[in-house]
């Protein structure tokens, strides 16, 4: 009878042991779980933004970005799976990763994707600047504008201030037409004008249609409509970031040759 219960008193510490070594083990599986779930959505963000050097379609984005989620949430859940020494941890994987992901894309949706909304303030036009006016392009904008006319006798080559952005006001901001407009005292007619979708002009009903070569259009449209035939316009274009852009996907026929691009420090 006492030796059987030295036997007990001496096995029990040893269950205490491992039952305290398998509550740890738990916990540390679990731990390791919820990391993989946490490196995968913080993965997932990392490789969305990553890919925006390489890829210029949202779509591209959302599928790179899910797809390096995917791999790193259900690598983390499959060595989760095994120190818990689950049956199949491979599925146990797939589920965690598939989960967490359309989890993740659920929450994306409905609260980064919707449009913001828009109230009867924000819809109205700004008031028109004195001088300011609309020019109607032959490809279907209808953008505002503003001349700064020459002082005294004007030079045959005037300077078009193209916005940065895309989507900057120029037309309205005075800190813009003020200091660049100083280039009149010189004898240049300095023309600023708001691109299709920002400041004064009008918006598209499709957004998918504010492209580079939507803006391109619409400024060879207005030297055309400033300057005569395309290729008669000996100017300057004034522009920063995307004026440039749009500056170099001019078509050759625009007389490219002799224009110019500044760039001022902003």
């Amino acid at each position: 009878m006492n030796g059987h219960s030295n036997t007990l008193a001496h096995s029990s510490p040893l269950r205490k042991g491992s039952s305290f070594r398998q509550i740890i083990h738990s916990a540390v599986s679990w731990l390791m779980m919820a990391l993989a779930v946490i490196f995968g959505v913080v993965g997932t963000i990392a490789a969305f933004f990553g890919a925006a050097f390489l890829l210029d379609t949202s779509s591209a984005l959302f599928v790179v970005a899910f797809c390096v989620g995917f791999l790193l949430t259900s690598g983390g859940a499959w060595i989760a799976a095994r120190m818990m020494t689950r049956a199949r941890p491979g599925r146990i994987a797939l589920g965690v990763g598939g989960a967490t992901m359309l989890l993740l894309a659920l929450v994306t949706a409905v609260t980064i994707l919707p449009p913001l909304g828009s109230t009867s303030a924000a819809r109205e036009a700004p008031p028109l600047p004195r001088s300011a006016g609309y020019w109607n392009l032959n490809t279907g904008s209808h953008l505002a504008y503003l001349k700064v006319p020459a002082r005294g006798r004007a030079k045959a080559t005037p300077i078009i201030m193209v916005g940065g952005g895309p989507g900057e006001e120029d037309v309205a901001d005075t800190s813009q037409t003020q200091f660049f407009g100083q280039l009149a005292r010189e004898g240049y007619d300095v023309y600023f004008y708001d691109q299709i979708g920002s400041g004064l002009s009008a918006r598209l009903a499709d957004p998918g249609q504010y492209t580079l070569a939507c803006h391109v259009a619409d400024l060879e449209a207005i030297r055309e409509k400033i300057g005569g035939a395309a290729g008669d316009l000996d100017g300057s274009i004034l522009g920063r970031h995307s004026g440039g852009d749009v500056y170099g996907h001019l078509p050759r026929t625009c007389g490219q040759s002799d224009l110019h691009v500044t760039r001022p420090h902003q």
